[in-house]
This record gives C-alpha cells, structure tokens and sequence, in this order.
C-alpha cells in the first residue's frame, strides 16, 4: 500500500517497471512481502509462484537458467 498524497490515507498499489529496451541477458528479482495493515508492517508471502520456461518480449526468446529460492527470514522482517 502507498499513502496518496491527495487524501494522505493508504491506497492499495501495483508496482511497475517498463523496460524502453531489452538486454541480451534479464534478471529478475521477485520481492515477495505484503503489507501488514494490523501490524504497519511488511511479511513474506506464502504464496505459490509460477513461471514460464521460456518468455517472449518484444520478439525476443529468453529462457529460464536458474531459479534460487531464500529460505528463512531476512534482515528485519
């Protein structure tokens, strides 16, 4: 959630990026906490993931390499 600078209360959010050009290689990085309304805080999702084997953007074929999974807590969460 993001405070709205209009009404200053929180406002449920999509984050996005739009990449103008695609590289050779892409690296993605899922950030996977929701926020705690409860609490004001931010958790680590629980939810199942899923994804492709190979992608398209653009014209362009990408496939998978490698998938690495953190397991535990992480620093101040």
């Amino acid at each position: 959630m993001y405070r709205c600078p209009q009404c200053d209360s929180l406002q449920p959010a999509i984050r996005t990026t739009t990449l103008k050009k695609l590289p050779p290689v892409l690296h993605f990085e899922l950030m996977r906490f929701e926020y705690d309304p409860k609490s004001y805080s931010r958790k680590k999702s629980k939810k199942a993931i899923t994804y492709p084997r190979e992608l398209t953007l653009n014209g362009d074929q990408y496939e998978l390499r490698a998938v690495v999974i953190h397991l535990g807590t992480s620093v101040g969460v």
